[in-house]
């Protein structure tokens, strides 16, 4: 079967980009015999590709982001009897004293991709008080130390490169709270968290941007389940952790958590 026809079962053109491309590093490592890698994916995308592989029958491949707990992966392709060897290079940002503890993760996302960096170079953003940790596609390094401090915002911040070992363990914070919603169906549960009406929670679902358990997903009536993750593009990602019990109006109060 050849590449057309393996892709022609996605109805999807960007999953069928990123198969396509995915498909491609395989086929480089195996008939050129040397390592390739894809451009990070997040975890949507890996569910994805992770079932693409399984059903290829591909099995000498190896995600790498980093840490053991990263969210965003690159995805390895190793020829036989070779060692495996990560390209993922990281920049530390040091803030300066009257800086610390005000910059979040958008910051520095926003900085790296006002220089024209793609989204898919860049892996997790470990942010702490005085700074954070980028993990980026090692070709894309020495662009982001030049430059970086070109940005007005970072241009009193220590810009260097760290071993991968090095990183700083940034433990993933999570703020807890009680909802009450009329019952477990998805488009319920995305219509508290978000704020909105029910016919509002249907467009999101209709845009596409509700992904339960990183599998996008449009049907409103799904039931979730505890222990599930619910991401809302542009508005987060959350733990549906446990079903607290039943309201005085037997609605369901149900116990979530934002990863902040």
């Amino acid at each position: 079967m050849n590449k057309q026809e393996i892709l022609s079962k996605y109805k999807k053109e960007e999953d069928k980009l990123i198969l396509a491309k995915v498909l491609d590093k395989q086929v480089a490592s195996s008939t050129k015999k040397q390592i390739t890698h894809t451009d990070f994916l997040d975890m949507a995308e890996q569910k994805l590709v992770e079932s693409f592989l399984q059903r290829q029958r591909i099995t000498r491949f190896s995600w790498q982001g980093g840490y053991a707990s990263a969210q965003r992966k690159q995805l390895y392709f190793y020829p036989e009897q070779s060692e495996e060897e990560i390209e993922i290079g990281v920049l530390r940002v040091k803030l300066p004293k009257e800086k610390i503890g005000e910059y979040e993760h958008r910051i520095y996302l926003g900085g790296i991709l006002k220089l024209g960096v793609k989204r898919e170079k860049i892996g997790d953003i470990l942010v702490e008080e005085d700074g954070a940790d980028i993990l980026v596609d090692k070709e894309i390094l020495p662009f982001l130390l030049k430059h970086l401090g070109d940005l007005t915002r970072f241009q009193k911040a220590n810009l260097e490169e760290i071993p991968l070992q090095e990183i700083r363990k940034v433990e993933q914070k999570k703020e807890e709270k009680n909802i009450v919603v009329p019952s477990m169906r998805l488009d319920a549960i995305v219509s508290e968290i978000v704020g909105c009406s029910r016919a509002k929670a249907e467009e999101y679902l209709k845009q596409e941007r509700v992904f339960l358990n990183y599998e996008m997903t449009t049907k409103g009536t799904k039931e979730v389940k505890e222990n599930s993750i619910l991401t809302i593009r542009g508005k987060g990602k959350y733990d549906i952790v446990q079903i607290v019990g039943l309201s005085k109006k037997q609605k369901v109060v149900l116990k979530i958590a934002k990863w902040v």
